[in-house]
């Protein structure tokens, strides 16, 4: 049986062709699954540094600007909230609030998640994890509280990389 070199060549491509989808399907996964996080705007790894037990939501605001949702205490959802001074919802009946900041894509398995807890109109908590593992808190223990520098300070590269909220 005699190949032919435009058998040759057409097999080849096909090879070629093959190996550069899979080759593209591996590295978009690996920054897909890296960066696969909604991420508020204003957040900031400065911002969260300078964020304090207590701090009033405008003033949470004015640092790391609003978040992606809120979750009330009731389980109830609020999307897209759109803040400006005074317009904040009361919360002095002691519901509390996690302020949802950045949350894994729904097609990433894992990813940086950051919520602040705000009880009675004031922070009382707020942490940051990558893959459920803690690298930020700020509590009425400690804050704040860096564990793992390197991943902390990723936020601001993945902030300009991840998909925004609207």
């Amino acid at each position: 049986m005699k190949i032919s070199v435009s058998q040759i060549v057409k097999s080849a491509s096909l090879v070629a062709i093959g190996a550069i989808i899979g080759i593209s399907l591996y590295y978009s996964t690996i920054i897909y699954n890296q960066h696969g996080a909604i991420v508020a705007k204003g957040v900031s790894s400065n911002g969260l540094k300078s964020i304090r037990v207590g701090m009033a939501p405008n003033e949470i605001i004015d640092l790391i600007g609003p978040p992606l949702c809120i979750k009330y205490s009731n389980s109830k959802m609020t999307e897209n909230v759109i803040f400006s001074a005074g317009n904040g919802r009361d919360t002095h009946n002691n519901e509390s609030e996690m302020w949802i900041y950045a949350r894994p894509s729904k097609m990433s398995f894992g990813g940086i998640e950051i919520n602040l807890f705000v009880k009675d109109g004031r922070l009382s908590s707020a942490y940051v994890e990558n893959y459920d593992l803690g690298i930020y808190k700020c509590d009425s223990e400690e804050c704040p509280s860096i564990w793992k520098e390197t991943e902390f300070y990723t936020i601001d590269s993945i902030k300009e990389t991840a998909f925004h909220s609207f």
